[in-house]
């Protein structure tokens, strides 16, 4: 039975660490392709991080990005890469994702909904983009593409590229913030776009602290029924491989792509045969307090590493919020980088300093 693989990279990018990040892109690359994967997808703007923010105002960054863009193409090879990047056209600046094959960029979407509410400020440095076309894969296979904010509405890019385009097989890459079980909100969601489009979705998130964000990955992979067929952990990097069978996603297709009410792009790839994978894996829900908990030591972890911080330093008085505080610290960190301070002060009683004493040594430090 021939199948079509299809894996997301679930990568934790550094915003401006370009070689950085450039390296982790190829080694999943590398990785995807020790697994006979036909498509990797990478999550949103990838390749410099988010959000990019004032580093897209700088003509010299967008210029490294598409050194570091031309130097992926040239190392990807018998696998279709989809990839989030800044891209200048026509003196304007687009949140894009191309698709990468044999050495050649093939082709550029462009995203079309631009959110500039809460943390996001995308209409800032962004213009929209207009094209919302179906790619032709192995003959007949039709994939549409969108990016985060573009699958949120049910009148996106997605009901065109399955309803018009015939598309049965839609790819969202993403950088959606974390917040309290939003995992819950985005499967619900998604789960929803499946059964409205009658195709198989695929949601790649981003994971990793950036500044005072954090995403919580858990990519998600849903059938046209609308029913959890893979999802990636949460909260750290994972490569997500899901098979799907050729001879399904074929059946329900329109017989001539000139049928077809959107732009077709062609795509030379051809489907190897490979291993069988018997199961694709769905990790365990994380409960309420956990997902807390796990946010909180990611972004912690990520702001100290991600900005070269080696030590912390906090102020313990071995109350409930300094104790909780340097559980985290030294969770995320180790011991050895975490210091602990308590200050002398006609408000410090000698319990206070007894109590800091005892939370410092309860955490492997000899002294406070």
């Amino acid at each position: 039975m021939q199948k079509l693989r299809i894996c997301l990279g679930q990568i934790n990018p550094t915003v401006g660490d370009l070689k950085g990040n450039f390296k982790k892109i190829i080694q999943y690359i590398k990785e995807a392709q020790k697994l006979e994967v036909d498509i990797i997808a990478f999550p949103e703007l990838s390749l410099c991080g988010y959000p990019p923010e004032d580093l897209l105002l700088k003509d010299h960054f967008i210029k490294e990005n598409k050194f570091y863009l031309k130097r992926i193409i040239q190392e990807t090879n018998k696998i279709l890469v989809i990839l989030g990047f800044p891209y200048f056209e026509g003196g304007k600046l687009f949140n894009a994702a191309g698709l990468i094959y044999n050495r050649k960029l093939i082709y550029i979407y462009k995203k079309i909904f631009l959110p500039n509410y809460g943390v996001f400020d995308e209409l800032r440095y962004f213009s929209k983009g207009e094209e919302t076309p179906v790619l032709s894969i192995a003959k007949k296979i039709r994939l549409g593409l969108n990016i985060c904010e573009d699958i949120w509405y049910k009148d996106g890019p997605q009901k065109n590229q399955a309803l018009l385009g015939g598309a049965k097989i839609i790819i969202n890459i993403s950088s959606s913030p974390y917040h309290a079980q939003k995992i819950i909100f985005r499967q619900k969601l998604l789960s929803q776009r499946a059964r409205e489009t009658k195709a198989f979705i695929f949601y790649c998130n981003l994971a990793g602290g950036q500044d005072e964000l954090v995403f919580d990955g858990g990519s998600l992979v849903f059938n046209p029924q609308g029913k959890l067929i893979a999802k990636a952990k949460q909260f750290e990097e994972d490569l997500l491989v899901c098979d799907l069978n050729l001879n399904d996603l074929k059946k329900n297709l329109f017989d001539n792509l000139s049928q077809s009410r959107l732009k077709v792009f062609n795509l030379p790839l051809e489907i190897t045969s490979k291993s069988f994978i018997s199961k694709n894996k769905i990790e365990k829900k994380i409960e309420f307090i956990e997902e807390i908990y796990l946010a909180l030591l990611l972004g912690i972890k990520d702001y100290t590493r991600k900005n070269n911080f080696k030590k912390v330093i906090l102020g313990l008085s071995g109350g409930i919020d300094s104790s909780l505080s340097a559980v985290l610290a030294v969770k995320a960190m180790g011991k050895d980088n975490v210091i602990g301070i308590t200050m002398p002060s006609i408000y410090s009683s000698l319990e206070t300093k007894l109590d800091a004493l005892k939370s410092a040594k309860n955490l492997g430090r000899n002294k406070a």
